[in-house]
Formats: C-alpha cells, structure tokens, sequence
C-alpha cells in the first residue's frame, strides 16, 4: 500500500513538472496533496487516507486499524447528517516555509447541495507533506 502511495505522489510531482511549471509552488502542492488524501476518502481507500496522516514513528497494526475504521465511520456519519460527501475542491493554501507547514483550505460538496470550506494544517516531512 505504501508503495501504491509512494509511485502516486512520484507521479504526481512529475506530471506536475512536466506540465511546464518553471518553479514547483510549495502551496499548490501541499494543495494538491489534501485534495488527494480527502480523494482517497471519498474512493473508500481507508488505508492510503490515514497513511497521509503525519505522526511520530511508525503507526501500530492495531492503531492504524483504528483510524481507518473511525475514516469509515466518518463517511457514514456525513451519509447520515448530509446526504454523504460527494466532492472535494481546493480553495486556497499558504505555505510557511520556514517552518514547513501549509494551511490548505478545502471545500466539501454534500450530497445536500451545502458546502463547507474546512481548514486542513499540513506538515513537509522529509519532502513529503502530511495532514497535520
């Protein structure tokens, strides 16, 4: 699964790059990045969504399984209260470089037609950026 996630991101930077971006922005990235963490959600890819998730060391076997069975009981909550999420979109993202970490602001699209613009702190570790 990581290395699923792995290639994902390396295909990512690199269809970005290829594109014709001069100069990567940091902002845009850890942008795009969310937006493909909460994609996963969406997709019902449990795992590849908590593996976004930054934390100190390796994740546990069973602590792992326990996030990704509070990410599914997430959706069915939002199925519940909302009609389920049906989309996500980027609104905007600041990046602090200095210390590594972005604030991505996303836009959640309901099944109720409502929208919701949630903030989403980010953290670059070692290149890669995770959900805070």
């Amino acid at each position: 699964m990581k290395r699923a996630w792995w290639a994902l991101c390396a295909a990512f930077l690199l269809t970005w790059c290829a594109a014709g971006c001069d100069k990567t922005d940091p902002a845009q990235v850890a942008a795009h990045t969310a937006k493909c963490y909460y994609d996963y959600l969406l997709e019902g890819k449990y795992g590849d969504f908590v593996a976004g998730i930054h934390h100190d060391g390796e994740m546990s076997g069973a602590y792992r399984a326990q996030m990704e069975a509070n990410a599914k009981m997430f959706m069915a909550q939002l199925k519940t209260w909302r009609s389920g999420l049906v989309a996500v979109d980027i609104d905007s993202a600041a990046v602090d470089s200095e210390e590594k970490c972005a604030d991505v602001y996303l836009v959640f699209h309901y099944g109720d037609s409502t929208q919701e613009r949630l903030l989403v702190p980010m953290v670059e570790d070692d290149g890669l950026w995770l959900m805070r």
